[in-house]
């Protein structure tokens, strides 16, 4: 692996889980509400936090490898030249 590939691999990653974090505890947080409005809102936001931060690294890993290997392109050998003495 590549630096250029680990790092697409890395960000894609902590992106995905912030993301994945925040959008879990807004949704999990509305539903909650929705069911129980004491605690629902609280179990479902610290749940759907959890859940989301998981699965939004684990889709943002993927995605950061895919990008990171697209780029990293073999690069063609020069070919050597003989030229006579």
């Amino acid at each position: 692996m590549t630096s250029l590939t680990g790092f697409c691999l890395y960000t894609g990653s902590l992106l995905g889980s912030l993301t994945g974090s925040l959008m879990g505890a807004v949704g999990g947080g509305i539903a909650g509400l929705v069911v129980e409005p004491l605690w629902g809102g609280l179990v479902g936001s610290l749940a759907g936090s959890l859940v989301g931060s998981l699965l939004g690294g684990e889709i943002g890993a993927a995605l950061g490898l895919w990008v990171g290997q697209q780029f990293n392109r073999p690069s063609q050998p020069k070919v050597a030249i003989w030229e006579p003495a």
